[in-house]
């Protein structure tokens, strides 16, 4: 199987198939008659939704005699160039996605591959609309863009290729409203007889361990404009975060139930942005004998405080930070030496017992983590 750049694109006649994926599409060529029957049956949902867009994508498939792994690559291809579409413009979760048939409110179900998010899907697609078992995308007015892809299912044999299963031949339910996120869930299947409980429960998780454990299963987040504020915002809006721990699908239903209830528990907790001033040599009077005693912080995407803890952002790391480090990443906006910065914390807070030491401690550690740089560092990355 090959992938065709886009200037070596077929022309439209030639097409055999095409995959719309939001503003996007993916294209196959060389599909012989009788696995195209196949391609329309496991991809019906998707194919239903309308795009004008050229593919971004070409696969051939005139090579191909293996075709599950065929249509286990396409999900793959197809999955990769939907959160592709979406990057920039909407939150792209690593995700199951639910909605209730008539109010449209759903509920994003985040959790890693291998993890629960189709066999959760499965159960729940009898009584809920199904979206999609993979990833959730949400705009910025918080509704969801459906991708109803086959669901991936690992044979009983336990290797792969996956088995491509049809939404529709699994009875699942397609949506009737206009879905919108209306909760935010982390699911973590868990096995009987290690000390849980069977069935399913929930809780809503701190702001802070809510980020720490979506932020790595988002795609892009990065390069959304103020994507931490955009998460923060969705979480707040659907009252918090939840865990929900299950180890029986089957309880799944009654549970989802409870929590999409009018007066189902929320929680919502303060927050912050916080302003990104870009780190600039402009102002900084810094003589070259004073350079290995000078920092700067590194260039953030986005950075929000949550009861004392600054939380920053950097292309797809998040890192927290706290006791003397916000203020510490605050001031140094510009080159700034250890000298300056000490004085400035004294000025602010007092002087301490080995306070200057304790200062390039902290600096140390906080360069460990990346969020802060010095210039002789900073030279030698940019040659």
């Amino acid at each position: 199987m090959t992938a065709q750049a886009i200037s070596g694109m077929p022309g439209p006649e030639e097409l055999d198939w095409i995959l719309p994926l939001m503003d996007s599409s993916l294209a196959v060529t060389g599909v012989p008659d009788a696995e195209r029957g196949n391609f329309n049956r496991l991809w019906s949902r998707c194919r239903s939704m309308s795009t004008d867009s050229a593919p971004g994508r070409v696969l051939d498939a005139s090579p191909v005699t293996d075709w599950a792994r065929f249509q286990e690559r396409l999900v793959y291809e197809a999955t990769a160039e939907f959160i592709a579409a979406g990057q920039g413009t909407h939150l792209m979760f690593h995700a199951a996605g639910l909605s209730d048939l008539e109010t449209g409110e759903s509920i994003a179900l985040i959790a890693p591959s291998g993890t629960g998010k189709t066999t959760a899907s499965r159960e729940l697609g009898q009584h809920l609309a199904y979206l999609t078992d993979e990833t959730v995308a949400v705009a910025a007015d918080f509704s969801i863009h459906p991708y109803p892809k086959p669901l991936s299912v690992l044979p009983s044999h336990g290797r792969r290729p996956k088995i491509q299963v049809s939404p529709d031949d699994l009875g699942l339910i397609p949506p009737q409203s206009m879905p919108r996120l209306s909760r935010i869930a982390v699911l973590n299947r868990v096995h009987p007889g290690n000390g849980s409980k069977p069935g399913a429960t929930y809780r809503v998780l701190p702001l802070l361990e809510a980020l720490e454990r979506i932020v790595p299963q988002t795609s892009s987040l990065s390069r959304l404009p103020r994507g931490l504020v955009t998460l923060c915002s969705a979480i707040q809006r659907c009252g918090g975060a939840l865990e929900i721990n299950y180890s029986e699908a089957r309880a799944l239903p009654h549970l989802i139930a409870e929590i999409f209830r009018p007066d189902g528990h929320r929680q919502f907790q303060d927050w912050s942005p916080v302003e990104l001033r870009p780190s600039t040599t402009a102002g900084s009077h810094i003589s070259l004998d004073e350079y290995e005693r000078a920092w700067i912080r590194t260039t953030a995407n986005d950075a929000v405080l949550i009861d004392g803890v600054l939380v920053v952002l950097a292309g797809d790391r998040l890192t927290c930070l706290t006791g003397i480090a916000p203020r510490i990443w605050e001031e140094l906006s510009a080159w700034t030496t250890i000298d300056q910065l000490h004085d400035r914390l004294v000025a602010r807070f007092g002087a301490a017992p080995d306070s200057m030491s304790q200062l390039e401690k902290v600096l140390n550690n906080m360069l460990e983590l990346g969020v802060v740089a010095k210039p002789i560092q900073t030279l030698h990355e940019s040659r």
